[in-house]
């Protein structure tokens, strides 16, 4: 590879850190890039969120909650596996959600499923060394990705809503990523499907089960200002279809299909990269309200 435009190598790792969003979200603008192996990574989302629909946000909740105050910190382990980009990752989180019915609000917070990842490239993401980095040109990569959600947060098979969802769920993802210009622009596709087990203990002892989630998102993203600021802005839309919710047989009539758009903003800020994210989250046409979730992201090399 031919160098670049110098930077330091520790603004161009932070430049192009992997980061990822939270789980029961579709994927941003440059939430893949390539970054060093052989380091750990955290991310931090700081998440506020209204409105969500059970079969988007793959809880097992009622329909017009609100989910509020997620924090939510991600940590990537990266590796080189046959020469190229790999990485494991664990994401745990802490959450408030609220429901409001005809008796009044009820409200959960605690810990929630942890997502426990791995990530191997395809093509186009050569493992590189943090001395080496500096010096990569960006180019067009595959990458794949498969997550794992056990049933380890706060659940009160008694309570209307919870934090942990008592059942397993499963992640498959693959995106393409396309370069024409060596980074400034990037055009980005993902697809990912999630797969659920059962919850039998749904208020109380009734059976819960979901129907597949299909996510599809584009997204565009273009640099702002000099290299050295390391910052772009992007928009890009998901499509959520399927995840429809029966409670003992019973179909709730809650499937999603319909887009989310998303508009997003990041730069460096000395050691950390710093974004900016606002995604609508309606998932059906029929869906009268405007929800929305704004997420604040926080992301550093830890060694």
């Amino acid at each position: 590879m031919r160098p670049r435009r110098p930077l330091s190598i520790l603004a161009a790792c932070f430049a192009c850190i992997v980061c990822f969003p939270v789980q029961t979200k579709a994927q941003g603008a440059r939430d893949y890039q390539n970054t060093p192996v052989n380091q750990l990574a955290l991310t931090l989302d700081i998440i506020k969120t209204k409105g969500e629909s059970a079969p988007a946000s793959g809880l097992a909740l009622p329909n017009n909650l609100t989910v509020s105050n997620l924090i939510y910190p991600f940590f990537l382990w990266s590796f080189p596996f046959h020469g190229r980009y790999g990485g494991v990752s664990i994401a745990p989180s802490y959450s408030t959600v609220e429901f409001t019915g005809a008796n009044g609000t009820v409200k959960s917070t605690g810990f929630t499923d942890p997502a426990i990842g791995v990530h191997l490239n395809i093509f186009g993401l050569p493992a590189l060394s943090r001395e080496d980095f500096a010096g990569a040109i960006p180019q067009n990569f595959l990458t794949t990705r498969f997550t794992v959600t056990p049933p380890l947060g706060k659940y009160d098979r008694n309570s209307p809503v919870n934090v942990g969802a008592n059942r397993w769920s499963f992640t498959p993802m693959v995106n393409l990523n396309i370069t024409p210009d060596e980074g400034v622009q990037w055009f980005e596709f993902y697809a990912q499907g999630r797969f659920f087990t059962d919850n039998d203990e749904y208020q109380g002892s009734q059976l819960l089960s979901q129907e597949p989630l299909v996510t599809l998102s584009a997204h565009y993203s273009h640099n702002i200002g000099p290299p050295s600021f390391g910052a772009w802005a992007g928009i890009g839309v998901n499509y959520d279809y399927g995840g429809e919710t029966s409670v003992n047989g019973l179909a709730q009539g809650n499937p999603a299909n319909g887009f989310r758009p998303t508009v997003s903003i990041s730069t460096l800020v000395g050691p950390f990269r710093v974004g900016l994210r606002y995604e609508s989250t309606t998932t059906r046409p029929t869906d009268g309200k405007r929800n929305g979730m704004l997420d604040l992201r926080i992301a550093m090399l830890l060694f």
